[in-house]
């Protein structure tokens, strides 16, 4: 509809197509929304993560608003989420997640978790870089993905874009 929303870590703005800047989501001090996702009937997707210095531990929340504002939470907080519980989804309501450690670059996965919490990787394996299906591709560092209207997801990788179908075929645009 022409608005564009944006985080600078902690609120999240919204922009509309006249210019106006509003607050769409007010932030809350050390709760960080890094990445936001869209779905096709406008909601917006975002995370909240913190750090809790008592147990060393990261909460993390997941959550959806509506174009008017309304928020629901599709995860409420805590240090232990579900593998594979993201902000990005399909139109079939499976969700993406990207499991890496860029300090000990040993392995990238792109994680596919369905409705009904099978997780499997879709792809990726040792860290690096490679083209291929499932395991045989390599990621290094992803920094955010989108879907492609072929519902593909589209993933900054270092200094490249990858794409990634739902085969599990990657390989580097």
């Amino acid at each position: 509809n022409g608005n564009v929303y944006f985080s600078d870590l902690e609120t999240i703005w919204k922009l509309d197509a006249k210019g106006n800047k509003t607050v769409f989501r007010a932030g809350v001090n050390g709760r960080h929304v890094h990445e936001l996702a869209i779905d096709q009937e406008s909601n917006i997707y975002g995370a909240d993560v913190s750090y809790n210095p008592a147990t060393k531990g990261w909460p993390t929340a997941i959550w959806k608003m509506t174009s008017l504002g309304k928020l629901t939470y599709l995860l409420e907080t805590t240090e232990n989420p579900p593998r594979g519980m993201s902000i990005w989804r399909d139109t079939a309501g499976n969700m993406y997640w990207v499991d890496q450690n860029n300090h000990t670059k040993r392995q990238t996965l792109l994680i596919k978790r369905t409705p009904e919490g099978l997780v499997t990787t879709l792809a990726g394996s040792a860290y690096g870089h490679s083209d291929g299906k499932g395991t045989a591709a390599k990621f290094g560092s992803v920094g955010g993905m989108a879907f492609g209207p072929d519902g593909s997801i589209y993933l900054s990788d270092g200094p490249s874009i990858r794409k990634v179908t739902m085969e599990g075929t990657v390989t580097t645009i």
